[in-house]
């Protein structure tokens, strides 16, 4: 029983890291993609 609680915690672990990993690499390309079409008008123009 206790190994079966350990891999279940561990998966539940290892879920909201990818969650959470995921939810940063949104932001982030979020982040990226955004000003660049923000910033590139105003430069040019």
């Amino acid at each position: 029983f206790l190994l079966v609680t350990c891999i279940d915690e561990c998966l539940m672990v290892l879920y909201m890291c990818n969650h959470t990993f995921g939810s940063l690499v949104q932001l982030t390309l979020n982040f990226i993609f955004q000003p660049k079409t923000v910033i590139l008008p105003p430069s040019s123009g």
